[in-house]
């Protein structure tokens, strides 16, 4: 019986990474949940749309859900087009840790519940 060439070695690993990259991205893309944050292309990352889900940050976990738009908001609240104003910030904005209803936006919008607040 010969022994393994250097080529042949190779030839054996990549076939073996193609097979384990082909079948990570069928089944990722079929199992794994869509995530909470996404890539974008202007802001550096946004929020999926329509997402209902537990976030942790640190040691604490807590409920997030998107609008239609990708934007926190409260629960099954509809996603809407026209907004009367749109607050964009950092992650004190987006109020990263807590539920919308605990967010200066969330707090903002229970007291003003006449205007559309985008977050």
């Amino acid at each position: 019986m010969r022994s393994l060439e250097f080529k042949d070695i190779l030839l054996i690993g990549l076939i073996s990474l193609t097979l384990l990259l082909l079948v990570d991205f069928f089944l990722g893309k079929n199992f794994v949940p869509p995530t909470l944050i996404i890539s974008h292309e202007v802001f550096h990352h946004s929020l999926s749309p329509n997402m209902d889900t537990q976030h942790r940050w640190g040691k604490s976990s807590y409920r997030v859900c998107t609008d239609g738009n990708g934007f926190k908001s409260s629960c099954n609240s509809e996603t809407r087009m026209k907004f009367d104003i749109g607050v964009i910030g950092d992650s004190f904005i987006e109020g990263v840790g807590r539920p919308y209803e605990e967010t200066l936006v969330g707090l903002i919008a229970e007291s003003n519940r006449d205007l559309a607040i985008a977050n």
